[in-house]
């Protein structure tokens, strides 16, 4: 259980921060669209 419990935190730690990116990218684009349109 004690090298599980870290392994989890790293790579939920690692897909926040995936979604967090993502997150990003879309508002940038749809700032983007909203510039043009």
């Amino acid at each position: 259980m004690r090298l599980i419990l870290p392994q989890i935190y790293w790579i939920s730690k690692k897909v926040l921060g995936c979604f967090d990116a993502l997150n990003q990218a879309f508002k940038s684009v749809f700032d983007l669209i909203g510039i043009w349109f």
